[in-house]
């Protein structure tokens, strides 16, 4: 449904696996907390229905060589919401929350509570903040220790995008894309619908059965109820409305200075700005 969409995407693994030509659509970025790692970055973020095409260009530079996945590597999957409202934004993230502990327990272990990839339930402070958001009209109120959150909210107002950050390396380009396409239907459906329909969807959990993500309904009910109160409560705080004049929020909204690992990332509003 969602084809056209930009995601970026960032592949955290460990081996001897070097730099890429400078003709390949990715780049290669040292990361200090890999062991003898290399994170591949798109240089660009690309469309859905060109993602696979991208990837074949990654694994066959690196065919025959060893690439290790270890507690360290991770990937991440940026979907671009830069044309999105600020209150589609805050649709989609509850719409993720909905669903966002049983998805993490489909990872291995070591992401789940992850203090790299903090699911909501274990981000202190995170409930007070978005109501802050929604009530200010912008992220700006948004710490950046959230960066760190599996869906990462510092990245909007920073890159125009939502970053996942729970999924495990990965190396078989059907999944990276099968998670990605889901993640951009969660994001642009939820962001979508009527803020009462939203509600109304999670209240009753009919919004489990909107999205095929392959997990138990029993876990998706299990998931849904940690959060949902605090899911309604945004819902209800969003139909009572935010300031008029930043109901749509620019691409870029402030460009704070970046830290070391910031700059590592690709900057999601590079393009067709």
């Amino acid at each position: 449904m969602y084809e056209n969409n930009k995601v970026g995407i960032e592949l955290e693994y460990e081996g001897n696996l070097g730099p890429l030509p400078d003709t390949y659509s990715w780049n290669s970025v040292a990361d200090g907390s890999l062991v003898n790692g290399v994170e591949y970055v798109l240089v660009e973020p690309t469309s859905l229905i060109h993602l696979t095409d991208k990837l074949d260009e990654l694994f066959a530079n690196l065919a025959g060589k060893v690439i290790k996945k270890s507690v360290r590597t991770s990937t991440h999957i940026h979907v671009d919401v830069r044309n999105l409202t600020f209150q589609q934004r805050i649709k989609a993230l509850i719409g993720f929350w909905a669903f966002e502990n049983a998805l993490v327990e489909t990872q291995p272990q070591d992401r789940r509570g992850n203090h790299f990839c903090l699911r909501y339930q274990d981000c202190s402070g995170l409930y007070e903040n978005i109501l802050q958001c929604i009530n200010v009209g912008d992220f700006f109120h948004n710490p950046r220790e959230y960066k760190y959150a599996a869906a990462n909210i510092a990245s909007i107002p920073l890159r125009g995008s939502l970053e996942f950050r729970f999924l495990e390396a990965m190396t078989d380009k059907y999944k990276i894309f099968w998670w990605a396409r889901l993640l951009t239907d969660i994001v642009n459906t939820c962001a979508n619908l009527d803020t009462k329909e939203l509600h109304d969807l999670i209240e009753t959990g009919e919004i489990l059965t909107m999205f095929d993500t392959g997990v138990d309904i029993n876990d998706l009910r299990k998931s849904l109820e940690t959060n949902k109160d605090d899911l309604l409560d945004f819902c209800g705080e969003l139909m009572d409305g935010v300031p008029e004049k930043i109901k749509f929020s620019p691409y870029i909204e402030k460009k704070p200075e970046l830290d070391n690992e910031e700059h590592e990332a690709v900057d999601m509003i590079q393009e067709d700005i």
